[in-house]
């Protein structure tokens, strides 16, 4: 029988792979994680999210009838973009009374109410001019006098096609922008309020989150990532990129003041490979410092840095690289790891590593609200039927031209599901 526990479900979908868990809630608030499923993304998405689910549901022993409460996919702050109104302000008579609170936020609400007339997905929007008068302020306004208060906004918006969730067309599915999600539930009400830059490492992307005065302030995508670093070791050293991979992990660090002396040998096809620690260090804090300056470049472009109290925190599954946090604080700011474990039941702790931020967020997100529609039920093996009660049958044909009827099992039943399935993808 299937457990009463509501389990939820997020994909994360990455440039080269694709990773699927499923959880429960314990009483506490935290995640059990029951199943965990990680695909290539060499197949179509719709029959990839369905294969993994099977696989999950397997895993999770409830095969018969899985009552999945919801399924979330991220989508990342590449699908993501913060604009500024440069040109454009939205202007309210204020008759030379006081300016307070709620005029402010009228003129947020008509700003993004306009917005999404036009057809854009605002996610989030902050005023950050303020002109009362003629009299251009940066700060707020509120108990201030003038006769007309004119505000201009940042917003962050995404991009139509996945407001519109036109890539998945499995309707029990529904998608996040992974810079709210994280945020939100990642960070603590005091890192956001105080101002934090949260970085995600990722293996193609690093994404840059900054939070200050409670919400997310910018985000953006920086296309370099842990597989860069690994193409530069692979080059240089002449070995392929596997070997090169393993090696950055287990010996190499982003700070070369901590690199060990001496060489690594390696037999590569038959052939004798040998290089410098040293050299593996400048590599890889090459590359690093690289992603870093991109950083510091989105950071100032805002100009947030001073506002940055908790400093960075980073996560992702290049954070775990040895020296990252110390190459980050040379440049003059507090920085720490991204810790989950708060997150996750005792039976879980595997999962608090980083490279899971985004998922374990994801599913911190869901609720009963959340999917569309329930997903379709996976159908567990019945047990034998009394004889006298009519079997469901299939048609064979024989050698000599006749049909003979036979009892559908579960190899057809799960083939017939999936058959189904693939039809819809298409």
């Amino acid at each position: 029988m299937a457990q009463n526990t509501d389990k939820y479900l997020a994909v994360d979908y990455g440039h080269s792979k694709s990773l699927m868990l499923v959880a429960e809630r314990t009483d506490n608030g935290t995640l059990k994680i029951i199943a965990e499923e990680l695909e290539g993304q060499n197949k179509n998405r719709d029959y990839l999210i369905n294969e993994q689910r099977k696989k999950c549901c397997n895993h999770s022993g409830c095969y018969d009838v899985v009552d999945f409460t919801s399924g979330y996919k991220a989508y990342n702050c590449q699908s993501m973009r913060t604009l500024i109104d440069n040109n454009y302000t939205v202007k309210k008579n204020i008759n030379g009374l006081s300016i307070c609170d709620k005029d402010i936020n009228l003129l947020k609400d008509e700003r993004e109410q306009m917005l999404n007339d036009a057809g854009v997905n605002v996610l989030h929007i902050e005023p950050i001019k303020y002109w009362l008068d003629d009299r251009e302020i940066l700060n707020s306004p509120v108990g201030k006098t003038c006769n007309i208060l004119r505000v201009g906004f940042k917003y962050i918006s995404v991009k139509p096609k996945f407001q519109a969730n036109e890539d998945v067309e499995n309707d029990w599915i529904r998608m996040r922008p992974s810079p709210i999600v994280m945020t939100n539930y990642l960070l603590s009400a005091e890192e956001r309020l105080n101002g934090c830059a949260l970085i995600d490492f990722g293996e193609s992307l690093t994404h840059v989150m900054v939070c200050y005065d409670g919400v997310i302030q910018h985000s953006a995508a920086i296309p370099i990532g842990g597989r860069h670093i690994t193409n530069d070791i692979a080059k240089l050293f002449d070995i392929d990129y596997d070997d090169a991979e393993y090696n950055k992990k287990t010996l190499g660090v982003a700070d070369i003041n901590l690199a060990k002396n001496g060489t690594k040998q390696l037999s590569i096809n038959g052939k004798d490979v040998e290089f410098s620690l040293h050299e593996l260090a400048q590599i890889i804090e090459a590359r690093e410092n690289e992603i870093l300056d991109y950083i510091w470049r989105e950071l100032e472009s805002i100009n947030c840095i001073t506002r940055l109290k908790e400093g960075i925190i980073i996560t992702g599954g290049g954070s775990e690289m040895r020296g990252l946090d110390s190459l980050i604080a040379k440049r003059n700011i507090k920085v720490k790891k991204l810790d989950l474990s708060k997150f996750l039941s005792h039976t879980s702790a595997q999962y608090n590593s980083p490279k899971y931020a985004l998922i374990i967020a994801l599913l911190l997100s869901i609720d009963k609200t959340c999917a569309k529609s329930k997903p379709p039920v996976i159908e567990t093996p019945r047990e034998e039927e009394p004889q006298n009660k009519a079997e469901e049958t299939s048609q064979i044909s024989n050698d000599d031209g006749s049909k003979t009827s036979k009892r559908k099992g579960l190899v057809d039943s799960v083939f017939s599901f999936f058959g189904e399935n693939n039809k819809n993808a298409t």
